[in-house]
């Protein structure tokens, strides 16, 4: 999906020329994809982290306007919790269980996987409107204490307590 992401961010540069776009972590292949943004006209305004770690990812997303996630399959999209928990508005693909994670329209955007316009508009719609990503990035930090741990044991547990009540006036 990376190269649909670039494809839309070919699209945003020229309408938002002080947009630049920070890719963590390529994986193999990254060449390919440096190459792409030349190609493509965009190679000054892209920059490729590799791999980051801890308080270096966490600057990342603290520094982010939003988070673009392209993927053209997902199996959790644990990227976008991160990124989520650091209240930053996610634009993301229709793969997965992405649109169970981002409410389209309250915390970020789903859009069609291989659809750089649909991106590109959403990326603009975001760095065009700031009191909207904020408003977006609040609620995305709200979703994903629901998907911590500590938000997992506790509906675990009312699941269990609602079970144990229901078992208890079944014999009564």
């Amino acid at each position: 999906g990376l190269r649909f992401l670039l494809e839309a961010f070919a699209k945003v540069s020229p309408e938002r020329p002080e947009a630049t776009l920070l890719i963590v972590d390529a994986g193999r292949g990254w060449e390919y994809f440096e190459e792409l943004s030349k190609q493509l006209g965009i190679a000054k305004k892209v920059t490729f982290t590799g791999g980051l770690y801890e308080d270096d990812l966490r600057n990342a997303y603290q520094n982010a306007s939003m988070l673009v996630m392209p993927s053209l399959n997902e199996s959790f999209g644990m990227v976008c919790v991160e990124a989520m928990a650091c209240g930053i508005p996610v634009v993301a693909t229709k793969v997965g269980v992405l649109p169970e994670i981002i409410e389209s329209g309250k915390s970020g955007f789903i859009v069609s996987p291989s659809d750089p316009p649909s991106m590109a508009e959403k990326i603009m719609y975001i760095l065009d409107n700031p009191e909207v990503a904020q408003k977006f990035g609040v609620l995305a930090r709200r979703n994903a204490e629901k998907l911590s741990w500590s938000g997992s044991a506790e509906k675990t547990n009312d699941v269990l307590l609602s079970a144990l009540l229901d078992c208890t006036k079944d014999k009564s």
